[in-house]
């Protein structure tokens, strides 16, 4: 083989080789000196899926949906988590010095390599259909709506004890629990009916917390239950006129139904109840699962089997 054949071929073999390195070393250096263009590029595409994520949230508000599907709470989870990393890249941006050049490399490596990421997020909410759905009835109650509380034995004792307890000025808040399918949610319905009959509270707000709580939506429904209009604003401003709402001088009972654990607190929401110095809400909490305590309840009452006709 003659020594220009070689040549060619280890041409041909090293070319390659040597484009990819120069590629990569390209790469590496770029995200070394575009570092702070990197983290603004990707700060202004969570820009982008910030307003994606407000519209799906009036999707939802409009839907009315109570319970999310589960690629809706994926979607969210991963676009709150872009948000929280923009956050923190903005964060260390503004703290980089000059010469910390491990920073800037691993900084402007991360913010570019998440780019294409929220872009995909902004596209897939393109391809959600319906977003959710309301909260279905408790089973045994889907054939017999209307009920008469004097043909369950076993629910009377307990229905006129929350009565007896919403008409306690020392009791502000009450929890129920019980397991499944037992009537927790309808007996509440009828509590509900029962203590606006007899005008025990100028209002009455109920929400569904469910098993994945995701706190702008429980917000979202309780202002909802109240006539109160909230805009896409923070967290902590949503509390805030939630709070207003529920301390503007009325008598009002807000019944929290389904919860599942103590991720997000009576406060988190903007409910306060009522004490001796300030005016707030009387609360039902209402769990299936008895060991979340349901926010320390001044009293509390269990539902077991219905029995009896």
């Amino acid at each position: 083989m003659s020594e220009g054949n070689v040549n060619k071929i280890v041409e041909m073999i090293l070319k390659p080789l040597i484009e990819g390195l120069y590629k990569s070393i390209g790469r590496q250096f770029g995200y070394l000196v575009h570092c702070k263009k990197n983290i603004e590029d990707f700060a202004d595409e969570v820009e982008k899926l910030s307003l994606t994520k407000a519209r799906v949230q009036t999707r939802i508000a409009e839907n009315n949906a109570e319970v999310l599907h589960d690629d809706v709470l994926e979607w969210r989870r991963k676009a709150q988590s872009m948000e929280d990393d923009k956050s923190r890249l903005l964060q260390s941006k503004y703290n980089l010095k000059c010469l910390d050049v491990c920073s800037r490399y691993r900084l402007g490596k991360e913010g570019k390599k998440k780019k294409p990421d929220v872009t995909k997020l902004i596209e897939d909410c393109n391809n959600f259909g319906d977003v959710g759905y309301q909260h279905p009835l408790t089973g045994i109650w889907h054939k017999t709506y209307s009920i008469n509380y004097e043909s369950f034995q076993s629910m009377e004792f307990v229905f006129e004890e929350i009565m007896k307890a919403l008409k306690d000025d020392g009791t502000y808040k009450i929890g129920i629990h019980g397991m499944p399918c037992v009537g927790k949610t309808r007996m509440m319905e009828e509590v509900s009916q029962q203590a606006q009959k007899e005008s025990l509270f100028d209002e009455v707000a109920e929400i569904v917390v469910s098993h994945n709580p995701i706190l702008t939506d429980i917000q979202q429904k309780l202002a909802k239950s109240l006539n109160l209009k909230l805009n896409e604003e923070p967290e902590n401003a949503r509390k805030a006129r939630i709070y207003d709402r529920l301390r503007n001088g009325k008598n009002i009972l807000v019944m929290v139904d389904d919860i599942w654990n103590n991720k997000i607190k009576l406060e988190d929401i903007g409910i306060t109840t009522v004490d001796n110095h300030t005016k707030g809400c009387n609360i039902i909490l209402i769990s299936r699962i008895k060991e979340v305590r349901l926010w320390m309840s001044e009293k509390e009452f269990e539902i077991g089997v219905l029995f009896g006709t």
